[in-house]
């Protein structure tokens, strides 16, 4: 299972971040008209990170404390990643279950078929 839950994580370094700004800090455009693109200050803060996994999983986070303009600079980095990174894989348990099983019984297979070979050689 252990090696199940490191494949899991490694994984999930390729998932997908996206965020969504704390629209109370944007102001309506210069004309009260409907747009379909708007301005965001870098130093808007940020309302709710997500993290779409490769397995399929969103999960949505709070904000963090981080602005938009940390998204492309503070947020970049490992250390700030790696708690999401060990979040998602817990929420993808099911999965770590999975590779594990699998590990299992290719290992279990392996060395049963290593062994009859072992056999084999000694019978001779």
């Amino acid at each position: 299972m252990l090696l199940g839950l490191v494949t899991v994580f490694i994984i999930e370094h390729y998932g997908k971040f996206s965020y969504l700004e704390d629209a109370s800090t944007n102001t309506a455009n210069q004309n009260n008209n409907i747009s379909f693109t708007r301005n965001i200050d870098y130093s808007a803060k940020v309302a709710e990170i997500y993290l779409k996994t490769p397995f399929g999983t969103h999960i949505t986070f709070d904000g963090g404390n981080f602005g938009v303009g940390n998204m492309y600079g503070a947020f970049k980095r490992y250390s700030n990643k790696i708690a999401y990174y060990f979040k998602a894989t817990f929420k993808d348990i099911k999965y770590v279950f999975l590779f594990g099983v699998g590990y299992s019984i290719f290992i279990l297979i392996a060395f049963n078929f290593k062994r009859r070979q072992y056999l084999a050689i000694c019978l001779q």
